[in-house]
């Protein structure tokens, strides 16, 4: 049984192409902190500007929660608000029959700028081994759109670094196993992944080949070998 969540995505390229050519991503920081129902999601981006200017920034969030920003420490909440087309329309899932938009606004300096935006994600649910004798087990899905990414213009040394995290103690809900460990696949090259106090650690580096969406399962070992 699949309990779906849709992907929240990058920030859309900004509308006008004069601005568009006066802007280039050097990097960006996406780091999500994941319980077992939601996540925690920090994306900065990095930017270099040609010359000062203020902007409308947008992105697609899967539901309406508070989206809290920040561009070169002056912080702000986004306006969020439902837009007529799914998130199926835009990015490959069909998982939604909504979809909603934050916009915030905020000047870039010429030279580098930064801006960081924070929200809470729910996590995709898939439940296995369920049955009369057995006790159901369920694998946690994040999903988020990079693809819109490419559309802006990315520096020639652009990077993309990737950290997820999620509890290392196995949830009440999966039932008692002294054998099963919980692990986390995002299937992403030059990746990396360890053990830190209660959480574990997925960690990776893209260059600009990076994917269109990036998409991770926590839970049982066994569980993720399946996907």
């Amino acid at each position: 049984m699949w309990f779906p969540e849709a992907p929240s995505s990058f920030l859309s390229k900004v509308s006008s192409d004069n601005t568009a050519q006066n802007l280039e991503v050097q990097k960006e920081r996406l780091t999500m902190d994941c319980s077992y129902t939601s996540c925690d999601v920090d994306a900065v981006y990095y930017i270099a500007a040609k010359q000062s200017e203020r902007l409308q920034f947008e992105f697609i969030l899967p539901v309406d929660v508070s989206v809290v920003t920040n561009i070169n420490g002056l912080s702000s909440v986004a306006t969020v608000s439902m837009i007529p087309y799914s998130i199926s329309d835009r990015f490959n899932d069909n998982s939604s029959t909504k979809a909603y938009k934050a916009i915030f606004t905020g000047r870039l300096n010429a030279g580098d700028n930064f801006i960081q935006i924070n929200y809470e994600q729910r996590l995709g649910l898939f439940e296995s081994d369920y049955g009369y004798f057995t006790h159901s087990r369920f694998t946690e899905k994040f999903t988020y759109a990079l693809g819109p990414l490419k559309e802006w213009q990315l520096a020639p040394d652009f990077s993309l670094d990737i950290t997820l995290s999620t509890p290392k103690q196995r949830p009440d809900r999966d039932g008692w196993s002294l054998f099963k460990k919980r692990s986390i696949s995002c299937q992403l090259d030059n990746s990396q992944q360890i053990k830190k106090g209660d959480k574990i650690i997925y960690y990776s580096r893209l260059d600009k080949q990076f994917p269109d969406e990036l998409v991770c399962y926590m839970g049982d070992t066994d569980l993720l070998g399946r996907r």
